[in-house]
């Protein structure tokens, strides 16, 4: 999806099904570019979250980015 680089099953990360102007359409990504695409999230996060200025240790959607970076190092 960011790459470029051709996907096979064995590489692809299925990001889910996605419904854009009625169609659908099925997003795949490398592991790679899939935890770069998730760390920018974790890192920009903090800057739009009322909880993560109040707390982040306590915000959801940090911890679980978090996690799925940490799970797209292996």
């Amino acid at each position: 999806m960011w790459g470029g680089e051709l996907l096979s099953t064995a590489t692809a990360i299925d990001l889910g099904e996605r419904e854009t102007d009625g169609g659908h359409w099925f997003p795949r990504a490398c592991r790679p570019c899939t935890r770069r695409a998730v760390l920018a999230s974790r890192n920009d996060h903090p800057g739009r979250c009322e909880q993560c200025a109040d707390d982040a240790t306590l915000c959801e959607t940090r911890r679980a980015l978090h996690a799925l970076a940490l799970e797209l190092r292996r």
